[in-house]
């Protein structure tokens, strides 16, 4: 049975959709079947990331719609990577609705990643509250970390059990943040709130190299703090290192 994670930020620019591409990657190459599915709808990208766009013929409202099998709503991007892409039309539903495309794949895939929009609108209140787990993406900047804030608190006052939150920095720079140009990681967990999952380092090879068809490789920056947090999504006992 799988186990659901909500992609989340406060604000885009984050990294969220590479972020999700790349842990497909890396648990893939793990033997594990990923079932990543866009929840950005009317602006989707991952099909676009994954190589897939052209392939597109339906998406999780027809779905949700009873207009297609649940099977032939997935693309295939390569060995243990499938997508689920979002409608090109903007989408209104509830969690009750993403409980149920969820529930049609959970006993097909170890790990479904939702990659859900910016800020905090229906959509990601449906998101987070269907899935096991939200994983709150910021940046080491005080407009990312105090979105990361609120996000996480409007979620809390839904429903939300903190325990379910889980933060994950992306694009750190230790030499930033020596100039105190970053936000220091111990001031942004105290102010997000959120329990922190990884820390990602700044990694201009993540866009690029995503970009060209590239996939993640140990000569990324990047390769070996996002193979960690695979880890301990796994349950994994991994120490915290940048």
């Amino acid at each position: 049975m799988a186990k659901t994670f909500a992609v989340l930020s406060g604000k885009g620019g984050v990294g969220k959709s590479s972020f999700c591409v790349n842990i497909a990657y890396i648990l893939a190459g793990m033997n594990k079947k990923v079932l990543l599915i866009d929840g950005d709808a009317g602006l989707r990208n991952l099909d676009i990331m994954l190589g897939v766009e052209s392939k597109v013929l339906y998406d999780w409202m027809d779905v949700i719609k009873n207009r297609c099998e649940k099977d032939k709503a997935l693309l295939q991007a390569e060995k243990n990577i499938f997508l689920l892409p979002a409608p090109l039309e903007e989408a209104d539903i509830d969690k009750e609705d993403m409980g149920k495309v969820l529930s049609g794949y959970i006993e097909s895939f170890d790990f479904i990643f939702l990659d859900g929009p910016a800020g905090l609108g229906s959509l990601t209140k449906a998101y987070a509250l269907s899935c096991d787990e939200t994983l709150v993406l910021a940046t080491p900047d005080s407009v990312s970390v105090r979105t990361a804030y609120s996000i996480g608190e409007k979620l809390t006052e839904a429903g939300l059990e903190a325990e379910r939150l889980l933060l994950l920095v992306n694009k750190v720079s230790k030499r930033k943040m020596r100039l105190g140009l970053q936000m220091d990681i111990d001031k942004i967990i105290d102010e997000t709130y959120i329990r922190l999952l990884g820390i990602i380092p700044e990694d201009g090879k993540v866009q690029t190299e995503i970009a060209s068809g590239d996939r993640p490789t140990a000569r990324w920056k990047s390769y070996r703090q996002i193979y960690d947090i695979a880890q301990r999504i796994m349950g994994e006992q991994v120490e915290l290192s940048l």
